[in-house]
């Protein structure tokens, strides 16, 4: 079959193969040569006649609009496949040996059978260009809709009157939602498959943000950048509460009490923890001064008086004290004693937690080596499970039990600096000693 396919007609327009190219004849000058074009570079050639090799049933090139189209809309990899395609092709039409022994070779380097690669022969002597040879899409095109438009439009109002707007309306909700408005118009209802398509089609920030607020969708999807620097121990100290993750019971009764908050400052510079409180009372100016009195002055009777065996000799006044926006922060009696010590206060913006995100790191960790005590209430309840942190607590209301297992040695671990913070921030560069306690 492919050794008859190689007779061809001498006359403009026909395809041909010439020194293993693809050449369309454009004209004629004697018997003996023909000028032709080379189809990749758009060359032409005088050349003689006996060197072209037929293509069989090649008609004229196809119309330059559509291939144009198709060398423009197809993707890297269509056009990788068509390539390599052509390249098969080639071989199989060009190649020496027995025809059937090239298809059968066209068969297992395309992965093809017989039918589809005498198929693919019939395109390419229809016209011998790669656009020819792309994979065409059947059915509906991707990313096409087949849904008529006044169906369309229903479907896309109850998205946005139902679905991105709150209360959060569930896709069940909005697909019998728009089931309803559709029968009400005479219009056969929209599959919930296509509902979802749409709603996945959608951009995933504005749907976070139109459903559960924009501070949500600038968690998710705002950009983080920037570092906050300090040079100098004592230059930035950073302040903020959390409530410990575990029950903590009575020493007489050892019943119970419930879950203490934690006031933590972190030395900004040196990532050492420069002093802490611990209440069962809510966070309040109280607990902000306690805190700070604890960071700024001595500890060596603090942690005698514990029994604490490890050694914290950093403490002084911050030169500045970074905080967020509660209102114990903003209160008259800190503002008045950061200015009585000459600290400057730097407040994050609202709603920007990462703008403290040393602190917010340290309680973080903080509170994932808390969950390894005895009676821990984890992050939430699904991390929980079953366990009744009620039953498994043994910590005592005295703050030595969580400082000397968990927050106290973090003056000494390893952070982001590359060594530890004792190795940071030297006792000798801690300065501005206070006069009397806060």
């Amino acid at each position: 079959m492919l050794e008859k396919s190689l007779q061809f007609p001498i006359k403009p327009g026909v395809v041909a193969a010439w020194n293993v190219r693809t050449v369309v004849i454009v004209a004629t000058s004697d018997g003996s040569s023909t000028r032709v074009r080379d189809v990749a570079t758009g060359k032409q050639h005088d050349v003689p006649v006996d060197e072209l090799q037929g293509i069989p049933a090649i008609g004229r090139v196809q119309n330059d609009e559509r291939r144009w189209a198709l060398v423009r809309d197809s993707t890297r990899a269509e056009w990788k496949q068509a390539r390599r395609r052509e390249r098969v092709l080639n071989r199989c039409i060009l190649g020496d040996g027995n025809a059937s022994a090239r298809v059968q070779f066209a068969c297992k380097a395309l992965s093809l059978s017989r039918r589809s690669i005498y198929r693919l022969l019939a395109t390419y002597r229809a016209a011998a260009q790669t656009s020819t040879l792309i994979q065409k899409h059947c059915g509906t095109p991707p990313a096409g809709r087949r849904l008529t438009a006044a169906r369309e439009a229903i479907a896309m109002r109850c998205i946005e009157q139902r679905y991105l707007r709150r209360p959060r309306a569930t896709v069940s909700f909005l697909t019998a939602e728009e089931e309803r408005q559709c029968r009400a118009a005479g219009l056969r209802p929209v599959s919930r498959k296509a509902i979802d398509l749409r709603i996945a089609s959608l951009d995933p920030r504005l749907v976070t943000s139109r459903r559960h607020g924009s501070k949500a969708a600038r968690t998710a999807f705002g950009p983080v950048g920037g570092h906050y620097d300090v040079s100098a121990p004592l230059e930035v100290m950073q302040i903020d509460h959390t409530r410990v993750d575990a029950i903590v019971v009575s020493e007489v009764t050892r019943k119970p009490l419930g879950r203490p908050w934690i006031t933590l400052a972190i030395d900004v510079a040196s990532r050492i923890v420069m002093g802490m409180f611990i209440s069962f009372d809510a966070p309040s100016i109280t607990s902000v001064c306690l805190g700070l009195t604890h960071a700024c002055l001595p500890k060596n009777r603090w942690l005698a008086k514990r029994n604490i065996d490890v050694e914290w000799d950093q403490w002084g006044i911050p030169s500045a004290l970074h905080m967020d926006n509660a209102r114990e922060f903003r209160s008259q009696s800190v503002r008045r004693g950061c200015d009585e010590y000459g600290i400057k206060k730097i407040f994050r913006p609202i709603a920007r937690p990462h703008f403290g995100g040393h602190i917010e790191r340290l309680i973080r960790t903080l509170m994932g080596r808390v969950h390894l005590l005895p009676g821990p209430t984890s992050s939430s309840i699904a991390a929980r499970g079953n366990d009744d942190p009620k039953h498994s607590a043994t910590m005592t209301r005295s703050p030595a039990a969580i400082t000397e297992k968990r927050t106290a040695p973090w003056v000494s671990r390893r952070s982001r600096l590359g060594k530890p913070p004792l190795a940071k921030g030297s006792t000798r560069h801690y300065r501005r000693t206070p006069a009397v306690s806060w």
